[in-house]
């Protein structure tokens, strides 16, 4: 990907054509300011462009194209990528470009796809080397300073510091209703700032609550709903507050306008997350009772808690069951998802041999998705494996192969 200024076109094309700054500008143009047009120290008028252009034999749409325009461009090409990888390798490129423009307002937006893609990916190391030039960014584009705080708030959510995730998601919000109003927004925000008061000491802010609620009040938005709702939800269970938590159930099985099965969904993965697996799995059962077609997520998700509250039998059972629909759906995701999970349970049952040849079909699957990080986490549950069967030298070989991947990628 090259990128270049207007007065870098002309000065290339100047001296690839022979010619001198004279030669150019005849007694159209002085010399010394064709001199800075060419190191981008002053823009052209367009009838200096039309004039260069056709002394140059350039096409003059190719010259006026200046660097903002051939960066969006680009930016546009990169978001069809279909390789993460080649994704981010374009968004970097083009953040380098944007500094080297002095182009903070792209910079700040391109750093916030490249920031939240690490964050989505797990990939906390990345985020942690970003953070500074993320925040002097936010600082000199001087708008929407909310997005960088959401951004390291959900970083910092996912490392499990909630409290700090707290501070990150109020200081977004602030932020957001110094600059604009925007109900979804601040409702999203609240409910990221409600979750964290949660994880970390099972308490709600009345205000907060109030205030989410007032917002929901005033709009149809069908995903307000839903963020709402399930996070009342969770709250209620957690604190115990039976009566609350049912009305908030009853709500969601018979509201039409929200998606039932993506609100109760939302609460079971935090549930999860809190390690309450049995409360998880009482919402996975509403999910199988009240929603009509049940998502493989579902059911995966159900594969998972059964696994973590130590159900092995009932965990295979629902493995080959969710196994056969990822396969008919050809999810790779899933179908990977699921063998890992498999190994992972035969491994508690003693099962060594069937273990095995479920982690190497699921590096397989991992290797084809290009996963780094998985492919590294899996060698090294592999390596322990071979250890545990005894087969040292196929050990010491997976913890090597997890080795050279860390240091070729840089993983941390």
């Amino acid at each position: 990907m090259e990128i270049i200024s207007i007065g870098q076109k002309i000065k290339r094309a100047r001296i690839y054509g022979g010619y001198t700054l004279k030669d150019i500008c005849g007694d159209k143009i002085s010399v010394s300011k064709l001199s800075c047009i060419e190191n981008d120290k002053i823009k052209p008028e367009p009838w200096i462009m039309e004039f260069i252009a056709e002394k140059l034999d350039m096409d003059y749409d190719y010259l006026n194209k200046d660097v903002d325009k051939q960066i969006l461009e680009h930016l546009d090409e990169i978001s069809k990528r279909n390789d993460k990888d080649e994704i981010v390798k374009g968004r970097k490129e083009i953040l380098k470009a944007c500094m080297e423009f002095g182009l903070s307002d792209i910079a700040y937006l391109v750093m916030h796809e490249l920031f939240s893609g690490y964050v989505e990916d797990k990939k906390f190391n990345q985020c942690r080397s970003l953070i500074k030039e993320y925040y002097d960014l936010s600082v000199k584009y001087k708008k929407d300073k909310y997005i960088y705080y959401e951004d390291v708030g959900d970083y910092i959510l996912a490392v499990k510091e909630y409290m700090q995730a707290y501070n990150y998601y109020s200081h977004a919000l602030k932020s957001l209703r110094d600059e604009k109003d925007d109900p979804k927004k601040e409702m999203d925000l609240l409910c990221k700032i409600l979750e964290c008061n949660i994880r970390e000491n099972n308490t709600l802010d009345d205000d907060i609550v109030n205030e989410l609620l007032s917002i929901r009040s005033k709009s149809a938005d069908e995903e307000l709903s839903l963020k709402t709702y399930s996070i009342l939800g969770l709250y209620y269970k957690v604190v115990g507050e039976v009566e609350k938590y049912n009305q908030i159930i009853s709500y969601i099985n018979t509201n039409d306008l929200i998606d039932k099965e993506r609100c109760l969904l939302d609460i079971a993965y935090n549930l999860r997350d809190l390690k309450r697996y049995k409360n998880a799995l009482e919402i996975l059962d509403i999910i199988a009772s009240e929603v009509n077609t049940v998502s493989i997520e579902s059911i995966i998700l159900k594969t998972e808690v059964l696994y973590l509250d130590a159900q092995y039998k009932d965990a295979l059972e629902y493995a080959d069951k969710v196994l056969n629909e990822s396969i008919l759906s050809n999810d790779e995701d899933e179908i990977e998802m699921i063998y890992y999970l498999k190994a992972k349970i035969y491994i508690i049952l003693g099962n060594l041999q069937k273990a095995e040849i479920y982690f190497n079909i699921s590096l397989d699957f991992i290797k084809r998705l290009n996963n780094k990080e998985g492919i590294v986490t899996r060698y090294m549950e592999m390596g322990e494996l071979y250890y545990k069967i005894g087969d040292f030298k196929e050990g010491s070989k997976c913890f090597d192969a997890a080795l050279k991947t860390k240091n070729k990628y840089n993983i941390v």
